[in-house]
């Protein structure tokens, strides 16, 4: 099931990004295997044509998981947050 999105909440250049998502037809990306999911975003960044943003915070984690630890990457945009 594909969780719904507040766009109101988002920047309008995101909500714009998401409602094309939405309009675009295309099956929603959690359904689709992991490499094809990751080429049909990059494409879709590509069309864009934005710079990429560098954030100033990743982090390597390892959290819990059904079957043990999993590596995990934390991506933020806030190098501090209160």
């Amino acid at each position: 099931m594909t969780p719904e999105i507040d766009i109101p909440a988002a920047r309008p250049d995101v909500a714009a990004f998401l409602a094309m998502l939405r309009e675009g037809g295309a099956p929603p990306l959690e359904s689709l295997p992991v490499e094809i999911a990751r080429a049909g975003m990059r494409a879709q960044i590509a069309m864009a044509d934005a710079p990429p943003v560098q954030l100033p915070v990743k982090r390597d984690l390892r959290v819990g998981g059904p079957g043990g630890e999993i590596a995990v990457r934390l991506y933020d945009s806030m190098a501090e947050r209160e």
